[in-house]
């Protein structure tokens, strides 16, 4: 009689242990899943930042190949070497040469003005107080 009474309430729920085991394990192996492997793109908190710094010969080889990989985002370019071309490689304007760009942005935006930069001697040209904001104190680096 308790083999009837078992049978009758599996019936009545309608899915077994096993089937709902089975089911929740296809449902998480998709949460696992990478997005880019599904066909998505990667999102932006799995992609690697890489700065390039004194590149020539092989490293223009290596950047080219970066350029290639969907989740690398080329974030800081620089290299004293003057008689390279790196404009192709400042991609969608995501990578600048020096520290000091990246400061030219707000200064100018507090100017209100557009910047002409001087970029041997590191100074604006146009807006001389805007040069009190960029100093060489921003490449020394800070220690921890």
């Amino acid at each position: 009689m308790s083999d009837r009474k078992s049978d009758s309430r599996r019936r009545e729920v309608g899915i077994t242990r096993r089937r709902l085991l089975g089911g929740a394990a296809a449902a998480a192996a998709f949460s696992v899943v990478p997005h880019r492997v599904l066909g998505g793109q990667a999102a932006p908190s799995e992609k690697v930042n890489v700065a390039i710094i004194g590149t020539g010969g092989q490293g223009i080889v290596n950047m080219k190949q970066l350029f290639t990989e969907p989740d690398v985002r080329i974030a800081t370019l620089c290299d004293l070497n003057e008689e390279s071309d790196y404009s192709l490689f400042y991609h969608g304007g995501t990578a600048g040469p020096l520290t000091e760009f990246v400061l030219m942005g707000n200064v100018a935006l507090r100017s209100g003005k557009k910047l002409d930069f001087d970029a041997r001697n590191l100074k604006v040209t146009n807006v001389p107080e805007a040069n009190q904001f960029l100093q060489p104190d921003y490449r020394a680096g800070r220690s921890l």
